[in-house]
């Protein structure tokens, strides 16, 4: 994560994705030349989906210049690209109360459910992934903890903006925003949490309407992500 915060504060640097990557690589610790080439494109791979140097990470962090809130989203942005980690987020930590100690045996339960077979070192590449991106805590040897992330509704709302009104104003079925994700990977643990958000967010005026109607539950936005950037919304 503090490889592609970097990255995030320097590409407003670069003309080009590729620049960049060589920027990164040109800084990274690993002595040896090829490695730092792989994990350099591997960064920008992570963090700037589409290979956009215009990344959410870059344009909240350029708004914002909120170093806890752009790790949130990158949080969100290297989950949506690894899915093995993203899966196992989504699938099998979501459903776990925090603070809850996790065995090693539910981390196997998960790859041979996705994968199987289980390649050697996954289950201790998938957990040192999880623990970087501050899901988990090293309990007792075996064990881990599931750690409370404690998102924030700017993030959550910020991103929602991203994928669903990036370019205009539109109106969303609540079902559709809970389908994708992005909010589990900020660490939200119901979606009820999710709907007290957007209710703060129609009560500031952020939204335009959310309305539940013949059995309908719709959010109209009332700014695009742009927008958002221009005002620094927060909630």
């Amino acid at each position: 994560m503090d490889e592609g915060f970097w990255a995030v504060t320097r590409a407003d640097q670069h003309e080009s994705l590729d620049s960049l990557t060589e920027d990164i690589a040109a800084n990274l610790k690993q002595q040896s030349k090829e490695t730092r080439g792989r994990y350099a494109q591997s960064i920008t791979r992570w963090f700037f989906p589409g290979r956009d140097l215009n990344s959410p990470a870059v344009l909240i962090w350029a708004s914002y210049c909120d170093k806890p809130l752009v790790v949130e989203i990158l949080r969100t942005l290297y989950l949506r690209a690894e899915p093995i980690v993203g899966e196992c987020v989504e699938e099998f930590l979501y459903p776990i109360q925090e603070n809850a100690v996790i065995p090693s045996s539910y981390f196997d339960s998960y790859l041979l459910s996705s994968l199987s077979d289980i390649p050697p070192k996954t289950r201790g590449r998938l957990k040192q992934n999880l623990r970087k991106l501050r899901f988990l805590a090293k309990s007792t040897p075996g064990k881990d903890l599931l750690r409370p992330l404690n998102p924030s509704g700017t993030a959550l709302f910020l991103l929602f903006t991203f994928y669903f009104a990036r370019d205009e104003v539109r109106t969303v079925e609540m079902p559709t925003v809970l389908k994708d994700p992005f909010w589990k990977y900020l660490g939200f643990k119901s979606e009820d949490a999710v709907r007290r958000i957007f209710r703060d967010a129609a009560n500031t005026e952020l939204l335009a309407k959310y309305v539940i109607a013949d059995q309908l539950e719709l959010l109209t936005t009332a700014l695009t992500f742009q927008q958002c950037m221009e005002r620094k919304v927060r909630l």
